[in-house]
């Protein structure tokens, strides 16, 4: 008797049946062997195994269905923000990093010479549990007050680096900043700092060298400034951190044509 459950590609009897076929390995992000932490948003691990979980401060925990991959967490822009519970090591010995991240405002604000929500903004930062100017490792945020600017502010050795490039000076700003829009950024000692925005180098600086201050001792801190005076209203999406400096190929195939690199 022909058992039901065998298909008729193994014979007109039925007899055989080959074996099955072995599960397939779970999908791999891009250089995912060269991430030093990552964040899903989906939950609050951190899905290298690292064990820096996040905290959502003054939140209620909850995720958000309006997101890039899975869930996402979205932020008030009164007193909630991110960070980890404990400090993350930015991975090897300081000389290259990567950041990247899907990035969402929930303000009316559209102008993106601007602002992504008035004040100074922190989009993404590490430091000290202090928060005091000598404990920055790397943030970037928005700084509006004598014009319009990005921040990027690094500590290397003793010494605090700021850039503040104009938004003229940046290439493909986001036309809507209430849509998903892909960051990432790249250091490397002696090539510089490069900022891509939806996978288009957007600017580029190699004005210094060295190590970056504080790598492995620094929280991640997402949604308010580095002095706890401004919180923002931000989604975040798939936050990852990388030991390696990125190409700028690599950048391309985590934004994916905008679809992200989970497929």
């Amino acid at each position: 008797m022909k058992l039901p459950w065998l298909s008729s590609r193994y014979g007109r009897g039925g007899l055989y049946a080959a074996a099955p076929a072995a599960p397939s390995s779970a999908h791999e992000v891009t250089r995912q062997d060269d991430l030093s932490h990552w964040w899903k948003m989906d939950d609050l691990t951190d899905s290298t195994g690292n064990g820096a979980s996040l905290t959502l401060n003054n939140h209620d925990g909850s995720f958000d269905s309006d997101a890039k991959n899975g869930s996402s967490v979205a932020l008030d822009g009164t007193n909630e923000y991110i960070s980890t519970s404990t400090t993350v090591d930015l991975g090897g010995d300081g000389s290259v990093m990567s950041a990247s991240f899907w990035l969402k405002s929930q303000s009316v604000q559209t102008n993106p010479d601007t602002r992504y929500d008035g004040g100074y903004n922190e989009l993404f930062g590490f430091g000290t549990a202090a928060n005091t100017s000598t404990g920055h490792a790397f943030t970037v945020g928005t700084y509006p007050y004598t014009g319009s600017y990005m921040e990027l502010r690094m500590r290397v050795g003793t010494t605090n680096k700021y850039y503040y490039p104009t938004y003229t000076g940046f290439s493909d700003i986001p036309s809507d900043l209430r849509d998903w829009h892909h960051w990432a950024f790249t250091w490397a000692s002696g090539g510089g700092i490069k900022v891509y925005i939806n996978a288009t180098l957007a600017y580029t600086s190699s004005t210094f060298s060295g190590t970056i201050a504080n790598r492995t001792s620094a929280y991640l801190r997402l949604g308010r400034n580095w002095a706890g005076t401004q919180c923002n209203p931000l989604k975040y999406d798939d936050v990852r951190l990388y030991g390696v400096e990125l190409s700028g190929s690599d950048v391309s195939d985590i934004y994916g044509s905008g679809d992200g690199d989970w497929e």
